[in-house]
């Protein structure tokens, strides 16, 4: 079985968006392979091998980039037959994702800068619940 949930702090922490230079926890469990790779994307893909921490449990914890961006990972587990590759599910919502043959759909990380401001006009038209037409 091949399992990893985005939405869950026990295979993904911290949930949500991570700031712009920290570290993120994935885990995965695999009972198919004794190798998980985790492949992460942020315009280069880097692949991460994954420490096994038992009872078919795998985690890897990585330094998002510097600067705020999308950033995906997904998962390549070497079998004995094939390779097997598992990502988000179909409907890219995140959560429990699903095992694909070839290139999976990525699980997406909001990578942010803590310094950064709303500028004031979208805060004030936000607060008085004013939409603005472009």
């Amino acid at each position: 079985m091949l399992f990893h949930d985005s939405h869950s702090a026990h295979y993904r922490s911290p949930l949500g968006a991570v700031k712009a230079g920290d570290t993120l926890t994935i885990r995965f469990w695999c009972d198919e392979s004794d190798t998980v790779l985790l492949r992460t994307w942020d315009g280069q893909e880097q692949l991460h091998t994954m420490a096994f921490i038992g009872k078919d449990h795998f985690e890897a914890t990585i330094t998002v980039p510097q600067t705020p961006m999308l950033f995906w990972y997904d998962f390549i587990i070497p079998r004995q037959f094939d390779v097997a590759r598992y990502g988000n599910n179909w409907d890219q919502l995140g959560g429990v994702g699903c095992y694909y043959e070839n290139h999976p759909v990525s699980y997406q990380v909001t990578v942010y800068d803590p310094a950064y401001t709303t500028p004031e006009y979208l805060r004030k038209n936000a607060e008085d619940g004013i939409l603005l037409e472009i």
